[in-house]
């Protein structure tokens, strides 16, 4: 019965969490917030220093996004043929108007982040 109440309480946080944060629908997601801020700003300074017209087109929603992805990209199986990586990486490169190489490289680095 104990067990019961806090699964609701758990449950009702969490539709809570989806109303006022709808970008952090997945656990990645939410991980990316709490463990990779740091690399988000990272991100963002190196775009405004070698792409700033690119940083209007970014917003924090979809920092958020786009490091979670690929945090979820980095424990899928590499040999997984629906891995979104590529998706992922021409969606960011287009919408924010960067190189895919760019896109990639960030990717690569979450991915070694979350490795270790």
């Amino acid at each position: 019965m104990y067990a019961n109440g806090i699964l609701r309480e758990i449950q009702r946080l969490e539709n809570s969490l989806q109303l006022e944060h709808e970008h952090l629908n997945t656990v990645y997601r939410m991980l990316a917030v709490l463990l990779l801020q740091e690399h988000m700003d990272f991100f963002e300074i190196a775009v405004k220093e070698d792409h700033g017209s690119s940083l209007d087109l970014m917003k924090p929603k979809d920092l958020v996004k786009f490091f979670g992805d690929a945090l979820e990209c980095a424990f899928r199986n590499p040999s997984d043929l629906e891995s979104p990586l590529e998706v992922l990486k021409t969606t960011y490169a287009s919408m924010w108007k960067l190189p895919c190489s760019f896109v990639e490289e960030t990717i690569e680095q979450v991915n070694i982040v979350a490795r270790t």
